[in-house]
């Protein structure tokens, strides 16, 4: 008998999730509802939870409307109608197809997943931007995770029998975490489709879920008689690459897909298995199904995951670090550091196996600094570099000279920003009319921010300008503007008032060389996190 999801087993998983301080002070979730029986055992549990707590957040249910099937109208109507069971109100998005950023409706046969999932991220974010939510709260469980190892296997194609290192570090960053900060996007491109810019740094995605298999979700809705939809899709293996992998480690039909398609799968359930056998999280004697096998299995690799994550266990000086760690260390320098989207794996060098694995070598490994490749700078990928320097006794950091002779200096590697590419360098964000808009209303303390290059939160507070600049800014209506530029060689934010023939900076760093001009209508912060959440 499959036992339901208790309100105390709910607690212990959300709060684990809660934990982390900006989670726990939020005032309003949105919840991602489908009217499926994942999304609806989340909204009753997650309600349940704050009406016994008495606690004052609130929930709103955002359901999307992909409009890729006849039923969407009347699926979107039942998750009204849910909702409203429970109390909780309900917002329905329909995809604005070929309206940019989104793209054309696929046509039917064409490959669906990544566009949906691509357009429904950007939807529920705007909604949580209009709705004032603090966090978007997800359905996903074990059997998602067991698929998404499984989808990763496939991906990388050749697999050792007994699963390599390599695959390993693929599979735990494959592997989803219960929460995490949204981002910045999964683009670095203003405009673009999963931008999400500054104000997805204040947003957070909680999975509180994914200790769970979906057989327990749906046991929980039917002993509160919860009505969920069965949406048809979800069972066709056609239809994504996601479906297949679904039905063919359930032992459904599947002879709608090509056989080579369902052999490969098959393969790799074979290779996970395997792997989950060696493991010590399973164990060569366990007695198991094979889904319970990988649930394990993969409970093993979001452990390991969550360990990575952990300050105190990647952080090591004196200890030996694994391939898995040195690869995940080596992620979040390059995250931290990158001027691609924080949070978008353009900012991980794309997770490239090959790219980390080039950076590590060079980083574990001793120096000579008579060599001259051995202090050579080393680029490999998301705009960063990386050069070997020399740390004096007091901490300062000094170049690394070659030579013979020389004392033998404690060597240590400095992570940069690559130089700019001329159109990063020439770039320009013109906040001229946001700023007279808030000088023309005297009582106005509202603020202008601006992300710069990815890396940099700027706070404007034009009300704090010099009076001799308000009034060349509010005078002059042509010829006149306030822009945010590049300031020097690292692309370090510079407020530039322009007129006709002359530029002045009124905030922030020089254009070239000199010392940072420090006002306090200007506030600037550098915004990347090194943390992994």
């Amino acid at each position: 008998m499959t036992l339901p999801v208790s309100a105390t087993t709910f607690k212990s998983l959300w709060e684990t999730c809660a934990s982390h301080r900006s989670i726990r002070n939020a005032k309003r979730f949105a919840v991602a509802f489908s009217g499926g029986p994942d999304s609806l055992c989340l909204l009753f549990l997650l309600h349940q939870y704050f009406k016994s707590k008495h606690l004052e957040q609130n929930i709103v249910s955002l359901t999307i409307n992909h409009d890729l099937q006849a039923a969407s109208q009347r699926m979107t109507a039942r998750c009204r109608e849910l909702s409203a069971s429970l109390g909780i109100p309900n917002v329905v998005m329909s995809i604005p197809w070929s309206q940019p950023p989104f793209p054309p409706k696929p046509l039917p046969g064409q490959a669906i997943e990544e566009v949906a999932r691509a357009a429904r991220s950007q939807l529920l974010f705007d909604a949580m931007q209009q709705h004032e939510c603090d966090a978007l709260v997800m359905g996903h469980h074990a059997d998602d995770q067991v698929e998404t190892a499984l989808m990763r296997l496939l991906r990388r194609g050749r697999v050792s029998e007994n699963g390599s290192t390599g695959s390993e570090v693929a599979l735990h960053n494959s592997i989803t975490r219960p929460y995490r900060r949204w981002g910045m996007g999964f683009k670095s491109q203003s405009g673009t489709l999963g931008w999400a810019g500054l104000p997805g740094m204040d947003k957070w995605i909680i999975r509180p879920l994914l200790n769970l298999p979906k057989d327990r979700l749906i046991a929980t809705c039917r002993e509160n008689k919860l009505d969920y939809v069965e949406d048809s899709t979800n069972f066709n293996p056609a239809l994504t690459p996601r479906n297949a992998v679904r039905a063919v480690l359930a032992g459904r039909e599947v002879s709608a897909l090509p056989e080579a398609d369902v052999r490969s799968i098959h393969d790799a359930i074979d290779k996970a298995r395997r792997m989950a056998l060696a493991s010590p999280t399973v164990g060569a004697g366990r007695r198991a199904t094979t889904i319970d096998i990988l649930r394990i299995w993969v409970r093993g690799l979001e452990q390991t995951r969550e360990n990575l994550d952990s300050d105190d266990q990647i952080i090591q000086s004196k200890l030996e670090l694994s391939k898995i760690q040195k690869h995940a260390l080596i992620r979040r320098i390059l995250r931290y550091v990158s001027p691609r989207a924080w949070g978008s794996t353009e900012a991980e060098a794309n997770g490239r196996t090959e790219s980390l694995e080039r950076i590590s070598e060079r980083l574990f490994r001793s120096i000579d600094p008579t060599i001259p490749s051995d202090i050579a700078k080393l680029g490999a990928g998301a705009d960063v570099l990386w050069k070997p320097v020399a740390i004096g006794n007091d901490g300062r950091i000094e170049r690394l000279q070659p030579g013979v002779g020389r004392p033998k200096p404690t060597v240590g590697w400095l992570a940069h920003r690559s130089p700019p590419r001329a159109v990063e360098r020439d770039a320009q964000v013109d906040v001229t009319s946001k700023i007279r808009e808030r000088l023309a209303n005297t009582a106005s303390r509202k603020v202008v921010e601006v992300l710069w290059d990815c890396r940099f939160a700027l706070t404007l507070k034009p009300w704090l300008l010099s009076d001799d600049v308000k009034t060349t800014i509010i005078d002059n209506l042509d010829g006149v503007s306030v822009t945010v530029e590049a300031g020097g060689e690292w692309m370090l934010p510079s407020v530039v008032l322009r007129r006709a023939k002359s530029m002045v900076v009124i905030g922030g760093y020089p254009k070239r060389r000199g010392e940072f001009i420090q006002l306090p209508w200007v506030d600037i912060r550098f915004i990347r996190k090194l943390s992994a959440l």
